[in-house]
């Protein structure tokens, strides 16, 4: 992970780009501000720098100039080799049926860590990347989306699953019409699992 300027910290960070990203996740008190050193013009430089980049860079990304990986090169990709990517589920633990959470059907060897829950897990989600392209995967793709670009921003090498579980199992299909949506395997229950094509 790159070292952000300045004192500039990432829980505050992490709020600025989730702000950037479209969730409308204000800081709450509870998130610490920017250290007393670091000038607003300093903070602002660096999540300006780090928004420009990520931009500039959009148009060299796979999927229709996005950071977005297709589920059918995902799991291309997972047959090959399993521990690739380090799969980050933003879903919730558990859901109703019109919005299946994690443990009621994952990617074999997904980690979730629910996307409200994003900022206070970075420290977990550094040790778990190991240097590893992060895939993030929720319902239909825009918590996975926001995540990705909260990731890429604070200097990951993140990308959302395209359509993500919507797309990846008919179990999981929240969005019409099913019969387009292919049978990827799942595993359920609360723990990662394996990945087994």
């Amino acid at each position: 992970m790159k070292k952000l300027p300045g004192s500039w910290s990432l829980p505050a960070l992490v709020a600025a780009a989730a702000l950037l990203a479209g969730c409308g996740v204000p800081p709450s008190a509870t998130t610490p501000a920017a250290p007393a050193k670091a000038s607003t013009a300093a903070v602002q430089k660096a999540v300006v720098q780090r928004v420009d980049t990520y931009f500039a860079n959009e148009a060299k990304a796979p999927l229709g100039g996005s950071y977005q990986i297709s589920t059918a090169a995902l799991y291309k990709a997972l047959q090959k080799n399993p521990n690739q990517f380090l799969l980050l589920d933003v879903r919730m633990p558990s859901g109703p049926a019109t919005a299946p959470g994690y443990a009621q059907g994952h990617i074999g060897g997904a980690v979730n860590v629910p996307y409200p829950d994003l900022a206070k897990n970075l420290n977990k989600i550094k040790k778990l990347d190991q240097g590893r392209p992060i895939v993030t995967i929720c319902y239909t793709g825009q918590w996975a989306n926001q995540s990705e670009a909260i990731l890429r921003l604070l200097g990951y090498n993140a990308y959302a699953l395209h359509l993500s579980m919507s797309d990846w199992n008919q179990k999981t299909d929240i969005l019409p019409p099913k019969h387009t949506v292919p049978n990827y395997p799942l595993v359920t229950g609360t723990k990662p699992g394996t990945f087994k094509p």
